[in-house]
């Protein structure tokens, strides 16, 4: 989630604008979480989105075992499904603050200052404020962002 988040604040700081369309490369079965949950966290709309998806066993990873990191992708969905922003689920909680041991804040607010409330967010209910990439006719009535082919 917060790969996607802050790789459109770095394009935000790069360019002077938010990206119009997004393709993330990454695993194979990491697909359907980018798709159904980090993407519409950030309510981006998915005619916009694509992800690109690499087959670990056709490159011969060394040392890396698609198959057991696909089965551990199960219980890793069910808890973006359930902590869509990573922030209450002690195992995405956990792994996060691994992963900055000293404690270290990203600069994005100041390069990105219209998400620093998204960078911020909780939930668990969705976050609701407008943001930059939405055309107000890609929500329905309901504030949700619309499919290609969804009716209003």
């Amino acid at each position: 989630y917060e790969n996607l988040l802050f790789s459109i604040c770095r394009f935000r700081e790069v360019t002077g604008r938010y990206p119009l369309r997004i393709t993330v490369v990454g695993f194979d079965f990491k697909k359907q979480r980018f798709l159904d949950l980090h993407r519409s966290a950030i309510s981006f709309p998915f005619n916009n989105f694509s992800y690109v998806g690499l087959n670990a066993h056709a490159g011969g990873a060394v040392g890396f075992n698609q198959d057991r990191a696909e089965q551990g992708e199960t219980s890793v969905i069910k808890a973006w499904a359930q902590d869509r922003y990573g922030c209450k689920d002690v195992n995405l909680y956990g792994k996060r603050e691994m992963r900055n041991p000293f404690r270290r804040t990203v600069p994005y607010a100041l390069a990105a200052p219209e998400l620093q409330s998204l960078m911020e967010w909780c939930g668990p209910q969705a976050y609701a404020a407008p943001l930059p990439w939405i055309k107000v006719e890609d929500v329905n009535k309901k504030g949700v962002v619309l499919k290609v082919g969804e009716i209003k």
